[in-house]
Formats: C-alpha cells, sequence, structure tokens
C-alpha cells in the first residue's frame, strides 16, 4: 500500500464516525469489500511473527457484496454480523485496542489487522503487546531494544 492509499484509509476511519450506525456499518463493509486481496499480517504473539494474508468477500448473482469474508489461510469464514460485532467492540473501546483479544470475536486476529490498516483501530502499548523494552545487557547496562508493532 503506498502512502496515498494509507492517508484515504485514515480519511476514511474519521469519516465512518459522522454516520449514523447502519450507514457506518454498510460504508465499512463495502470498504473492507473493496480492498479485497490487500496484503495484511495478523500482530504475531510474543517473539513470533504474524501470518501473512489476504481475505476476499465475495458477490451474490445481482453483484451485490455477500455477508462473508473468506481468509486466505483459513477455510471458514468471517461473517458480516461478526465483523460489525468487532468493529463496535472497536468503537466502545475508542478505537484504542492493545491487541486482538479486546475485539472478543471469533477471527479476531485478522479483523484486527483490517482495522489498523483501515484507521479503525489505533494500537496501543499494553498487557500482550510488544513495544520498547529495557533489557539487561551483555556487561550488565540497560539497553533498549526496539520490537516492531
Amino acid at each position: 500500500m503506498d502512502e496515498d492509499e494509507s492517508l484515504d484509509l485514515s480519511d476514511f476511519a474519521e469519516k465512518l464516525q459522522e454516520l449514523d450506525p447502519q450507514e457506518r456499518e454498510n460504508a465499512l463493509w463495502d470498504r473492507i469489500a473493496s480492498l479485497q486481496g490487500m496484503p495484511c499480517k495478523t500482530s504475531g504473539r510474543g517473539e513470533r511473527e504474524g501470518v501473512p494474508f489476504t481475505y476476499t468477500v465475495r458477490r451474490d448473482k445481482s453483484g451485490a457484496w455477500c455477508g462473508e469474508l473468506f481468509v486466505s489461510t483459513k477455510e471458514k469464514s468471517l461473517t458480516k454480523a461478526t465483523v460489525m460485532k468487532a468493529y463496535w467492540k472497536a468503537v466502545e473501546l475508542g478505537g484504542i485496542v492493545t491487541g486482538p483479544k479486546k475485539l472478543g470475536t471469533f477471527g479476531a486476529s485478522y479483523l484486527y489487522s483490517i482495522f489498523k490498516k483501515l484507521g479503525v483501530i489505533q494500537p496501543s502499548e499494553g498487557p500482550g503487546r510488544r513495544g520498547p523494552a529495557v533489557r539487561e545487557g551483555i556487561d550488565g547496562q540497560m539497553t533498549i531494544a526496539d520490537f516492531e508493532f
């Protein structure tokens, strides 16, 4: 994703807040569907790297987006209702989500990544999040070790 797309996505998150709840859900689902194929990566756990994935949303015979999101690394799909449940949880948390588990839904590790890219949530440091850590160096001196978010 280039810098212009990133700016466009963050504008989208701000504009979502101006809509009524039903319009928000429709706009969010349309945006998620329109960005299918976007490379994403789960947040990982501890020292373990996240898993790269993409997703698709199929269309019905009339051309409308179906209510399921299919992740490339899973056989099961995420329903639109599950996506919206996670979205409203992120809204309830003020957009500050310390990790996928806070979304409280099936497929949260995938939705967390998608929501971060859309600007719906802002990751924060907290329990279970990687960030700058102070470690004792070989010579006994304290050093800063930076970990990727």
